[in-house]
């Protein structure tokens, strides 16, 4: 056969037709790529390969298809299903069945056209061993066409998994999976979520979805992921549990399961056994939870888990961020349109006179404390190890609160607050600023947990005078007490979290590293340059405080200083004044003032002033410290020419004789120690002594 001439070596015209009209409907359909897109080797039939399922999909379901099958047939294209599309295309296929006769021959063509191993497998040679049978069945078939003759063919019998699926109801995948792992008495979901905690094992405690998303691509493109899909969605299993719903087709797994087709046996999976138990009214809560996730600013795979936990308590953590990864795939933070990470910085609310209450906001506490609470809600317990009041942040609160503010519950929180406030942004279609409202929430929590507002406050304790009696870590330590005093029952990881909130919002400089343990806050000298630099650091750049360095922000105070710029002279002057009242105040240079905050003038100036000549005395001391040493051998030269030595002994190697010595009482080293030798020498417990020096034995002298 030439498909250039279209001329076919054979005197049947219907079969010459029969070529023709395939080869010029793959080319119409296919455009003039009308290859076979057989995988290179068999090995990559596990793979997440696209090619052929692409290719094969877009001959039995792209609209141009579905367009021609209507026009022959004379329907509607809304009428090409599956069914009809394959029927149409096997009725093209042509195959030299002419010699297949014997039981043999038909066994071997049944083996060939649908059994498990692929047909395009260079391994098979029609006309040999297991296929001795079928050695003309394509002779007469121009060679770029084989392989679709037998697809026609095949397809008649078998469809590609990701046809089938839509066609079976999420019950009959349930069937076919229980029925292979053999653990109908336990809980389905919890066994599901166990195999899927095992399959992608690798991935723990991964929260982004900028990583959890190539993590689960990754694990489901794996060959490992391809044999299990096809264990646990065997044909048998699933047949067997098909036939109690309806007749379906049976499933060609020759054929390469692309990545989108894996995605979508585990989200139909994961959504049946997830509404399995719904209660009445509920039954759309899992699509709401998944719509809302997918409007989260970043954390799309955390808030669908949160919402995952609350509904269904039984799941772990990790089962929990897995399975919500696998329902939300594939995760926006695969495409380009990724969104910035939102800062996390302290306060930028001076705007508010005061905060919203979110008393009538909370939700149910029962048992637990009404921070854990909250806190849970946004997502915590998700990135916490450990249950109970002892569970803990598995990293940094400063990391966990930038994870929490991100989720879709988080947001949700915060337009009821700025509803409140009638900002942009609480109401519907309305989106503002992670930043702001992050910092709002953050507030509003800290005014609600730390008593803010009643005489017990603890902001307000720490702007007294008291404070300056603690060192740094000891201060740490006392504002940790106090916010669990207020909070019994408060589990270690809530407590980082209000800690955290807490300090960046009135003492940043308690988040920093490296602070010596000795420092005392506000007293000395270098706290006062402590806190002047984090005031300054804060002015120009809310939030760097967090995680910076001691010794990067105790000399920025001193830098700056020099500045000739108005606005930084400006700055560094109104910075000043608090850590000024705090070290005035420790010595007792003021009274009369029990908040800083509160400071007048006539506080504010002899503060200063005292400061001032603190820091003046401490710099003629560094300055005397720092000064030159004396020159030893000019003092040495006035030294000995005041006790009238002649120079010629000093300013030589000197060789003086005995009669110069003798005259100024200066004595030889080495006759000074021969003399002791002499004196000692005949002791009782001198180590060179005898018996008889040793009994009491005095020599008579010399």
């Amino acid at each position: 056969y030439d498909i250039q001439t279209n001329e076919i070596y054979t005197e049947h015209s219907e079969k010459k037709q029969q070529i023709v009209t395939a080869w010029r409907l793959l080319t119409y359909l296919l455009g003039s790529d009308i290859s076979f897109p057989a995988p290179a080797e068999i090995a990559e039939l596990n793979s997440a390969a696209t090619a052929q399922e692409n290719k094969l999909l877009t001959l039995y379901h792209s609209d141009p298809t579905k367009a021609l099958i209507a026009k022959v047939l004379g329907c509607s294209p809304n009428a090409v299903n599956s069914e009809v599309a394959h029927a149409f295309f096997g009725r093209l296929a042509w195959l030299d069945t002419a010699a297949i006769t014997s039981d043999k021959a038909k066994a071997q063509l049944e083996k060939y056209l649908y059994g498990p191993q692929p047909f395009w497998d260079p391994a098979i040679q029609l006309g040999s061993d297991d296929y001795s049978e079928l050695g003309r069945l394509l002779t007469s078939v121009p060679e770029e066409l084989h392989c679709w003759m037998v697809q026609f063919k095949r397809g008649e019998r078998l469809y590609l998994l990701t046809e089938w699926l839509p066609l079976a109801s999420q019950k009959t995948l349930y069937d076919g999976f229980v029925k292979k792992i053999q653990q109908q008495g336990d809980d389905p979901l919890l066994v599901f979520a166990g195999v899927i905690d095992r399959e992608l094992e690798s991935i723990k405690q991964e929260y982004r979805d900028e990583v959890l998303a190539p993590a689960l691509n990754s694990a489901l493109a794996s060959k490992n992921t391809a044999v299990l899909v096809m264990l646990y969605f065997n044909w048998n299993a699933i047949q067997e549990g098909a036939t109690l719903e309806k007749d379906l087709p049976p499933v060609d797994w020759s054929e390469p399961i692309s990545l989108a087709t894996r995605r979508d046996c585990y989200q139909r999976m994961a959504t049946y056994l997830l509404n399995r138990s719904n209660l009445p009214g509920t039954e759309d809560w899992l699509s709401d939870a998944i719509e809302q996730a997918q409007q989260a600013n970043g954390m799309q795979v955390l808030s669908l888990a949160t919402a995952l936990r609350q509904a269904r308590p039984q799941l772990e953590r990790d089962q929990a961020l897995k399975l919500a990864g696998l329902l939300l795939l594939p995760l926006p933070a695969q495409t380009t349109l990724i969104k910035p990470r939102p800062e996390n910085a302290p306060d930028p609310l001076a705007l508010i006179d005061s905060v919203p209450k979110i008393t009538t906001l909370l939700p149910t506490a029962g048992s637990a404390a009404p921070a854990d609470a909250l806190l849970d809600h946004f997502g915590l317990d998700l990135i916490c190890q450990g249950t109970g009041a002892d569970r803990k942040l598995s990293q940094s609160a400063r990391d966990s609160w930038q994870l929490l503010m991100q989720t879709a519950q988080f947001e949700a929180f915060s337009a009821k607050l700025l509803q409140q406030l009638n900002w942009y942004g609480g109401h519907k279609n309305e989106q503002t600023s992670v930043r702001v409202s992050q910092a709002l929430v953050g507030r509003a929590m800290v005014d609600h947990f730390t008593g803010s507002g009643a005489s017990q406050a603890i902001e307000r304790d720490f702007y007294k005078n008291g404070v300056s009696e603690y060192r740094y870590a000891e201060l740490m330590t006392k504002l940790r007490e106090e916010i669990k005093i207020r909070n019994p029952a408060l589990s270690l990881a809530s407590l980082d979290i209000l800690s955290y909130l807490l300090f960046r919002s009135i003492a940043p400089e308690l988040l920093l590293s490296g602070v010596p343990d000795h420092l005392s806050y506000g007293r000395g000298l270098q706290s006062v340059a402590l806190l002047h630099g984090v005031a300054l650091l804060e002015a120009m750049s809310p939030g760097t405080c967090q995680g910076a360095k001691f010794d990067d922000v105790v000399n920025l105070s001193a830098q700056l200083a020099a500045s000739t710029h108005p606005e930084i002279q400006t700055l560094w002057a109104n910075t000043r004044v608090r850590p000024a009242l705090r070290y005035a105040l420790a010595h007792g240079a003021i009274s009369g003032l029990d908040d800083i905050r509160n400071a007048t003038a006539t506080q504010i100036t002899p503060a200063i002033h005292y400061l001032d000549a603190q820091q003046k005395l401490h710099a003629e001391a560094l300055n005397r410290l720092n000064s030159k040493a004396p020159d030893r051998r000019a003092l040495a030269e006035q030294q000995l020419t005041s006790a009238g030595v002649a120079r010629e002994y000093w300013s030589s190697d000197p060789n003086p004789n005995q009669a110069e010595l003798d005259k100024h009482h200066i004595a030889t080293a080495s006759e000074e120690l021969w003399d002791k030798f002499k004196a000692n020498i005949a002791t009782r417990n001198n180590w060179g002594a005898g018996p008889h020096e040793r009994s009491g034995y005095v020599p008579p002298p010399p």
